[in-house]
């Protein structure tokens, strides 16, 4: 199969273009964001300070760093952390930095807005500093290769937390799973028909297939490593195919095993989708006698594997002991009881983002494994169902492991699934027997989908309307905020607590038994949020009898279900 030509590059180039565009359009009309992405941002570009803690502004970690490590001097700085480093090797746990205690408060105390800018936005003080980012993600339930990427994008735009710069790490790797489609496509139909022309051109509308559809959008504007997953799934699936139906495993697999490191340390559902590929292709290397390809095979992955948990160790206890290790093992004891109902579930969501509507989704989805399986038959060289068969079976696991059932589990082999669909389309359009029109009826079916897509969007993790609440507190900026707030869902609203003056994060029963109210009552304005959970009522009355008159709700809707009241002084 020769390289794609001059015309081909240039038609591919001006769909990305377009691509680029569409998406472009759905970051424009983000305006808010879920809680996880805005710990994303945290994660990233807090410097050593990877939770929000109303009680204790800086983390252990931060407040260790910046008193014990930081010097204007950087021979000064180096050379406090070669003291560190022999402090806890002679030490261990006696040593300062594992010893070292942070301020905690009593109850929460009032954070200046300041802060919260440094939560999640980077400034030249802590710009490019991976080693921040490694410490916050270690002690969270993700590897740190995104939250690295997201914090260098950060490090460009400093003091920004805009939707554009949190979904730029994923219109980049959006684009290059799309282009991997168009070479995985490509090679699946040429190695079944041999022709160079029309195998580019399905390659290309299994790319836009994917690049136009709603599952496709959801996995740009999710300021998330969802994206980034997905595209290590892609590339891991096709460099496989490659390797195992052309070059072979016995030479230059470093692309493969650093393929593999790079999607292990991004998220660990990375592997419910290269287990079961390394599982099927051994047993095809196997059954064809090609036992050295194997071994070589096997001997890449477990390179991968060991350099995967040595770069991060923290991976073990993610897995068995994390809050999230543990709920997944916990579903896993469950065995069948329930499984029905998140099959369906995620049935649903799958197909809503890659067709729209599940039972064409179904009735296409199976056209297309019938056509992988025919052409199977047709080819004795093996693999060509390992596109549906891995797809499957991530989707039991991810279905069987999520702690919660939404799009963003599935969104690692939403590329495998749009592909396996646009072959059957493809192979409803072969039907025709009229090949010269291949090209044209393919392009006109992706850009009639592209439509759709516009048009019927949901608008999930847009968040439109929120820019009333940041404008509003913009406005505000010179009065302090109260966000009385059940769980962690002040979360959703570190955007609006970078313009208050100061901002006091507290529970309802806390903000009742809050002991410093000369705090409270030295502000002759505030800003009160009231989180979802929270009784208004109790509310309004305590800070009634602290002397504030109570504007009423001043929010007409709220993305989050949020009601803000605006107090003043009685005069």
């Amino acid at each position: 199969m020769e390289k794609l030509s001059r015309k081909e590059k240039l038609i591919f180039a001006i769909c990305l273009v377009f691509s680029f565009l569409f998406f472009c359009y759905f970051i424009a009309h983000k305006e808010g964001y879920h809680m996880d992405e805005l710990l994303s941002y945290e994660l990233s570009n807090a410097e050593y300070n990877p939770w929000i803690v109303p009680t204790q502004p800086e983390g252990r970690l931060a407040s260790f760093v910046h008193n014990e490590i930081d010097s204007e001097s950087f021979i000064k700085k180096l050379g406090n952390i070669a003291n560190t480093v022999k402090d806890v090797i002679a030490n261990r746990s006696g040593s300062l930095l594992l010893s070292y205690k942070a301020s905690v408060y009593d109850e929460p105390v009032f954070i200046d807005r300041e802060a919260f800018r440094d939560y999640i936005t980077v400034d030249k003080t802590d710009d490019f500093n991976y080693l921040s980012v490694y410490f916050n993600v270690k002690d969270d339930n993700h590897p740190f290769l995104y939250f690295a990427a997201l914090h260098t994008v950060s490090s460009l735009f400093k003091r920004l937390a805009e939707p554009f710069v949190g979904c730029l790490v994923n219109l980049i790797l959006i684009l290059l799973t799309m282009t991997v489609i168009l070479y995985l496509g490509r090679l699946i139909f040429y190695m079944y028909s041999g022709d160079e022309r029309i195998s580019y051109y399905f390659g290309l509308f299994a790319s836009l297939f994917f690049g136009f559809g709603s599952g496709a959008v959801s996995s740009v504007v999710f300021v998330r490593m969802y994206c980034m997953v997905a595209f290590f799934v892609t590339l891991t699936f096709y460099i496989t195919l490659n390797k195992l139906w052309k070059t072979g495993f016995k030479s230059k697999n470093k692309g493969l095993i650093a393929v593999t490191i790079a999607g292990f340390l991004t998220q660990y559902f990375y592997l419910l989708a290269v287990i079961p590929l390394f599982v099927c292709v051994s047993a095809i290397l196997l059954k064809n006698k090609r036992v050295k390809d194997f071994l070589i095979y096997l001997r890449s992955m477990v390179i991968a594997a060991v350099v995967g948990v040595a770069v991060f160790p923290f991976c073990v206890s993610d897995v068995l002991s994390s809050t999230r290790g543990t709920e997944a093992i916990d579903n896993l004891k469950h065995g069948l009881s329930g499984f029905g109902e998140r099959l369906i579930s995620f049935y649903s969501i799958t197909a809503n983002k890659c067709l729209g509507n599940g039972i064409c989704f179904g009735i296409l989805f199976a056209m297309g494994i019938a056509f992988f399986i025919y052409i199977s038959l047709k080819r004795k060289n093996g693999g060509y169902n390992l596109i549906w068969i891995v797809g499957i079976c991530y989707f039991l696991m991810a279905s069987r492991l999520s702690p919660y059932m939404v799009d963003r589990y599935m969104m690692p082999v939403f590329p495998l699934i749009c592909v396996v669909l646009a072959f059957a389309f493809a192979w409803l359009v072969m039907l025709l027997k009229n090949n010269r029109f291949v090209p044209l009826m393919l392009l006109c079916l992706t850009f009639v989908m592209s439509g759709i897509t516009m048009l019927s969007y949901d608008g999930e993790y847009l968040y439109e309307d929120y820019d009333y609440q940041l404008i509003l507190a913009k406005r505000m900026a010179k009065i302090p905020c109260i966000c009385v707030y059940d769980g962690v869902s002040y979360y959703e609203n570190l955007l609006e607590f970078e313009y208050y003056t100061k901002t006091l994060l507290v529970k309802e029963n806390e903000l009742f038994d809050y002991s410093d109210t000369e705090s409270i009552e030295e502000n002759n304005r505030l800003m009160l949020i009231l989180k979802r959970n929270v009784d208004d009522e109790d509310v309004l009355e305590y800070i009634s009898g602290l002397g504030y008159e109570v504007i009423p709700n001043i929010t007409d809707t709220s993305v989050y279900g949020d009601r803000l009241y605006l107090c003043e002084k009685e005069e």
